[in-house]
Parts: structure tokens; C-alpha cells; sequence
């Protein structure tokens, strides 16, 4: 059994299926008993606030009306319209689509996309570490470990679709092959006009993973993209073979193209009704303040197991201005660290100096290099780091693309990878059973020692019972109180999207409304720049009789107060609508939130 568990070159299916099954089972049974699901409320989110609850609200708009671009619910006393905050994750929004088809609730729905996404990247890591000439013991050992790295329960919820990152093994992939002695697209020989070649499995694979990494976010379609042109640069000049950059260069255009198709109806709605200076408008300082840190890839996780790490962590934070950014979600861990390091060694000292190539089949399967993995490794960091090439990007060309501490992910997958390769490599050089039965134990310890250094004392999600519950409570309550079809405006007025906390009501939480009711109009989801925000801005500025007057003319049924969005608590608010319209219809039980019948 222990034999078969470390063989690399014999095809055996049915072992790769176990494979497979268990590097989707094992991260997904390991994080449900991280998170004690057996008792969770599976129809309450996860993450439930901040960017949350944007996750929730955008899942219920395309579960009820089946489109990303306009919610009919939001935004009134127009429709909330979204292209000039456009998503080019056409992926998950297609296996989001599909969820909402079997009826659960968006908090349902929302719940099983994420904890999908342990299974899918086990089960990604593991193919492409069997297709790199890993054992299978070696494989499962690093899809656990890279399914539950601290970036994937850190962005959970609150960032939906970049916890689904199955597609950079995927990647990895193709950058082993462009690297080999069969890159995919490159004619092995010269002739006809035609410059690629597409009839072999490993050129169509690619170009499939490529096309797929542009429709998986800008953000691991742009890093993807720019190793794809690294290795593709690299072997040309190593080669003396501009046909591997050409094809190199294909790539990423597909990829690029696939992005692109995605944001036509959003060019076609900036050519319409003109450019929205006010959304998503970036400054080159936030690849500063965003980029990646080394300190936050290799101190320990926060909250950690051991009291003295979780105290570095707490201490670092403490003292670090940028302590508090995205940055933070880089971690590697311990094992994660020692195979950044190692990475970067193989590539700076040059080692291992030899090595025996496994002859193995040019369009199945190719034995890794731990140089390139270091170059990538070397590479990944200079570009996303602070101050790095990415920062340079940033204020040359475009300062759309900020959050290069997202590059983290890659990292992660190069150093586990790194350790897996090492790892097979050593039980390699001893013989007998013996040694494979106590490498398979020691493999076995180390990753459970990960899995523990990676997770947190308390990933309990418990806590958002109580508030999802009493939220959910006030919107019957409120949806009890208003005819179906009402519209309902909401105060303060808070800009859509990505606005600073107001007072004590933070961005987003307007949405809780819309999210418990059904049936009801919500002026929450205009888009700051348009039309429909401009008017609901300045009539949220007018007096009370004003106000109340412009709403009944636009045919508004009520008016949602939400009170700790005022530097006064909402006491002279709700002391001028009370004697405007009377007393509230509906409070909600801790007093923050008051609904006026007009």
C-alpha cells in the first residue's frame, strides 16, 4: 500500500481517484470542523457585514432576477444599475447561477459556493501535482495544505470570489509547460502560415486554462498573465526561440480577450450615458498601500494556537501603521515560509545542481523544475511587493489593478509545491518498506502540524446568528407594514459603492434591508456618479417637509432611518420626522433602525 502511495510514473486510476476524492474530502471535512458546521445554521452567512454584505445582496439579485448588471429592487426610484462596477468572474457567477437554481436562500447559497471552494482547489492541486511527477501521498499533502491556507478563510465570504482560486494550479501548470521541452502552441517544426500548432491535447489544455483564468477576476488573470509572459520571455531567450514567446504571447491574449468580452456591456454603458469618474477610480499611492509584505507572509497567522506567535502578530499590528491592511491576509505559515525560503535558495544558489529527467510523455505530464519555481517565487515577490515592479505599474500605466498582496496566493503555491517536490525527493533516495512507511507517517504529521499552524484557535462563525436573526426579524416586521411593490427610502444617504463608514453605520449596511424582505423597493445600490444617486443625495440634504414632499411625488411608501449613521445618534432626525409624520411604524429592537409610513 505505502509502494503505491509514492509511485510516480505507472498510470493507476483508480489510486488517482482516491486521490482526487480525498483532496476533496479532507480539506472540506477539515474546515467544517474548524468552523463546528454541525452547529451552524446553514441559511445564515458566514461573513454577515462590510464587504459581506455585498457578497449576500449581490447573490440574492442574481438568484431572483438571473442578471449581475441590474437589480429592480434597489436603487429606487430607478433601477440599480452595475456596469460601472463591472465582474469579469464569469465562472463563478455561471456556478453561482446554478446553485440559485435548486431554491435555497442567497445566505445558503453563499455558504455552499464558499466551502465548494476548499474542494475544488484540493482536487485542482492535487491533478497538477500528479501531472508534475509528485507522488500521490506527496500531492494530497500539499492540495490540503494549499486548500486551507489563511488567505482562503481570511477573504471567505467577505472577498466570495477570490477564495475560489482553483484556477492558479491550473496555471501553474501551463507554466511548466511553456518551461519544458514541449511547449504547448510551438510547432516542432517550421513551415506553413499558420504559426501554432493545436493538434495536441497539451496546447488545447492550455489555451482552456488560459481562457478560463479570464473569467476567474482581474486579479489572477493579471497575475497569471504576467508569469505566462516571464516563463514565455525566459525560454525564448534560453532557446533562442521567438516561436515560445509568440505562444506565450497567445496566451495571454486569450486571456486577455476572455477578460475583455466580459466588460462590453459595461463599454457599451460608458459609451451611452458617459464615463463615471466617481466609481472604482484608483490612485497609484494604493499599490503602496496595498502591496505585499514579506513580514506579513512570515510572521504567524492571527489568533494562532500557540499564545507566543499569536502575541507577534498582535504586537506587529500594534506597531505598524499599515498593520490593519489586506496585507495581513498573505500569511504562510510555518511550513509555507520554510518553502518560500527554500524556493528562493534553489534559484539563488543554483541547486539541486543535478538532477536524473524522468523520461516521461511530452503531452501528459512533465517533471518540475525547483529553479523555475524559484524564479516565479523571486518574481512573484519583486512585482507584487511594496515599492515593487507592481507599484511602478501602478503609476506608469494603470493604477486600476492595487491589491498586489493577492499575488500571496501564488506564493503560497510555489512554496508548498517546493516542499512536495523535496519531500518525494528524499523518500526517493531510501529503500525498503520500512522507509516508506515511516515517510508516509512523517508526511502525514507534517501536514496535520500545517493544517494546525494555519488555522486559528477559533474560526467558530456562530457569532453572526443572533445579529442575522434580529435582522431578519425587523424585515418581516417592516415587510408586514408596507404593501408589496412599496418603495422605501433610506437615510442617511450613504454612497454606492465602496463609501467610509459613516458615524457608527458602516459601508454597506444599507443592504440589510433588501436582504430580508422580498417584494419591496430600496433606494440603497444607486450608483454614485449617476443620475439616480445625484437626486437621492440631494434630496436626503433637504429639510424634513421637503424631503417628505419630493419622496411622495416620486411615490416612496416609506422612510428607513438608520439612526447611529448620524454624529448625533439620530436624535434631532427622528425628533423632526416624528412631529412631521408621527411616531415610528416599526423599531427595531436595539433602537438603531426606525421606519416612517409617508
Amino acid at each position: 500500500m505505502f509502494e503505491r502511495l509514492w509511485k510516480h510514473d505507472k498510470v493507476e486510476p483508480v489510486a488517482d481517484m482516491f486521490l482526487y476524492v480525498g483532496s476533496a474530502v479532507l480539506p472540506l471535512g477539515l474546515i467544517a470542523g474548524l468552523m463546528r458546521l454541525w452547529a451552524a445554521n446553514m441559511s445564515v452567512p458566514f461573513a454577515y457585514g462590510g464587504d459581506g454584505l455585498v457578497s449576500q445582496a449581490w447573490v440574492k439579485g442574481l438568484i431572483e432576477t438571473g442578471s449581475t448588471m441590474t437589480n429592480s429592487s434597489l436603487g429606487a426610484p430607478g433601477i440599480a444599475q452595475f456596469y460601472d462596477y463591472p465582474s469579469s468572474d464569469g465562472l463563478n457567477i455561471l456556478v453561482m447561477r446554478v446553485i440559485g437554481l435548486f431554491g435555497m436562500s442567497s445566505g445558503a447559497a453563499v455558504n455552499l459556493f464558499y466551502l465548494a471552494g476548499y474542494s475544488a482547489v484540493g482536487v485542482a492541486t492535487a491533478l497538477v501535482m500528479r501531472r508534475l511527477h509528485v507522488s500521490r501521498l506527496s500531492s494530497l499533502g500539499v492540495a490540503v495544505l494549499f486548500a486551507l491556507l489563511p488567505y482562503h478563510y481570511m477573504r471567505g465570504e467577505m472577498h466570495l470570489f477570490l477564495s475560489m482560486y482553483w484556477i492558479i494550479p491550473l496555471l501553474l501548470l501551463v507554466l511548466v509547460w511553456l518551461h519544458s521541452s514541449a511547449p504547448p502552441l510551438v510547432k516542432p517544426v517550421t513551415g506553413g502560415w499558420f504559426p501554432f500548432a493545436l493538434r495536441n491535447r497539451r496546447s488545447i489544455a492550455a489555451l482552456v486554462i488560459c481562457a478560463a483564468a479570464g473569467a476567474c477576476g482581474v486579479y489572477y488573470m493579471f497575475f497569471g498573465c504576467f508569469f505566462i509572459a516571464l516563463v514565455g520571455l525566459r525560454v525564448a531567450l534560453r532557446d533562442r526561440s521567438p516561436r515560445v514567446a509568440l505562444a506565450a504571447a497567445a496566451l495571454v491574449l486569450v486571456s486577455g480577450l476572455v477578460f475583455s468580452a466580459q466588460m462590453i456591456p459595461s463599454f457599451m454603458y460608458s459609451v451611452r450615458h458617459g464615463k463615471n469618474a466617481m466609481v472604482a477610480m484608483r490612485n497609484p499611492y494604493e499599490a503602496e498601500l496595498y502591496g505585499l509584505r514579506i513580514t506579513q507572509m512570515l510572521l504567524p497567522i492571527d489568533n494562532h494556537r500557540v499564545p507566543y506567535m499569536a502575541s507577534r502578530r498582535a504586537a506587529y499590528r500594534a506597531a505598524s501603521t499599515n498593520g490593519f491592511t489586506e496585507a495581513n491576509m498573505a500569511a504562510l505559515g510555518i511550513l509555507g515560509s520554510f518553502g518560500f525560503l527554500l524556493s528562493i535558495s534553489a534559484l539563488l544558489l543554483g541547486w539541486p545542481r543535478s538532477s536524473r529527467r524522468r523520461e516521461c510523455h511530452p503531452e501528459t505530464d512533465e517533471p518540475v523544475s525547483l529553479r523555475l519555481i524559484g524564479l516565479l517565487t523571486v518574481s512573484a515577490v519583486l512585482f507584487g511587493t511594496v515599492s515593487g515592479f507592481g507599484a511602478v505599474f501602478a503609476g506608469a500605466i494603470s493604477p486600476q489593478i492595487r491589491a498586489y498582496n493577492r499575488i500571496s496566493v501564488f506564493i503560497a503555491l510555489f512554496a508548498l509545491a517546493t516542499l512536495g517536490v523535496l519531500a518525494d525527493r528524499f523518500i526517493r533516495l531510501r529503500t525498503g518498506a520500512a522507509w516508506r512507511v515511516a515517510g508516509s507517517l512523517v508526511v502525514a504529521i507534517v501536514v496535520l502540524f500545517g493544517v494546525l499552524d494555519q488555522t486559528p484557535a477559533n474560526l467558530d462563525i456562530g457569532y453572526t446568528a443572533a445579529v442575522y436573526a434580529a435582522d431578519a426579524t425587523f424585515g418581516q416586521q417592516v415587510q408586514a407594514e408596507l404593501p408589496s411593490g412599496s418603495s422605501i427610502f433610506q437615510l442617511p444617504y450613504l454612497p454606492y459603492p465602496e463609501s467610509p463608514p459613516m458615524f457608527g453605520m458602516p459601508d454597506y449596511d444599507p443592504f440589510r434591508g433588501y436582504l430580508h424582505t422580498s417584494g419591496l423597493r430600496w433606494s440603497y445600490g444607486a450608483v454614485k456618479g449617476r443620475p439616480d444617486a445625484t437626486w437621492q443625495q440631494s434630496t436626503a440634504a433637504l429639510p424634513a417637509p421637503a424631503m417628505v414632499q419630493q419622496l411622495r411625488e416620486k411615490g416612496f411608501a416609506a422612510l428607513w432611518v438608520q439612526l447611529n449613521g448620524y454624529e448625533d445618534g439620530g436624535v434631532e432626525v427622528q425628533s423632526e420626522l416624528s412631529s412631521l409624520l408621527g411616531p415610528p411604524s416599526v423599531v427595531k429592537a436595539d433602537g438603531v433602525i426606525a421606519v416612517w409610513r409617508l
